[in-house]
């Protein structure tokens, strides 16, 4: 839903990665040159041109098109982050599950603590996602440790190693 992506995410300055549907209509702003060896097929900045889907999202986002060598299946993703580059938000995509499964193990035990607080557990994954990956874009990915070289798993590597607790008490007061 555009409505909701502009509104509680964009407009929040948190960034957001998404897989876009088949039938988006837009127009290409920009496109920027990729190296296909890498699986990305395209990278383009663009606007919606729908009736209603333009309205509710007015601004300019990213599209990606990204092919998993591994799998020969080609995503298309839409992100708002106009800074990192496309085979991260790529690689972002694909770590979301661990991220995601992590906090909804958190937001259980929560809940089961206090069975009357509500909480709409897609809207806060997402918070929390969000949350981090401006943590990570601020971090500029440098708490990777040295060994891992250009590796994605850096993720998993700083839930391990710094440990969740450290990682937001490090939180810039924007994010």
């Amino acid at each position: 839903d555009f409505h909701r992506l502009y509104t509680l995410i964009h407009q929040c300055r948190a960034f957001y990665v998404t897989r876009a549907k088949d039938n988006i209509q837009y127009e290409v702003i920009t496109s920027s040159s990729v190296d296909k060896t890498t699986g990305i097929i395209s990278d383009q900045l663009v606007r919606l041109t729908g009736y209603k889907s333009s309205r509710s999202y007015p601004e300019a986002f990213r599209l990606i098109v990204y092919e998993d060598f591994a799998t020969n299946v080609i995503y298309t993703f839409m992100t708002n982050d106009l800074e990192l580059p496309a085979l991260t938000i790529a690689e972002l995509y694909r770590e979301r599950w661990k991220i995601e499964l992590f906090f909804n193990g958190k937001l259980f035990v929560m809940q089961s603590r206090r069975k009357s607080y509500a909480v709409n557990q897609d809207i806060m994954s997402q918070l929390y996602t969000t949350t981090l990956h401006n943590h990570i874009i601020s971090e500029g990915l440098s708490a990777r440790k040295p060994d891992h070289g250009s590796s994605p798993n850096h993720v998993p590597w700083l839930f391990q190693e710094q440990g969740l607790y450290k990682l937001f008490q490090e939180l810039p007061a924007s994010a």
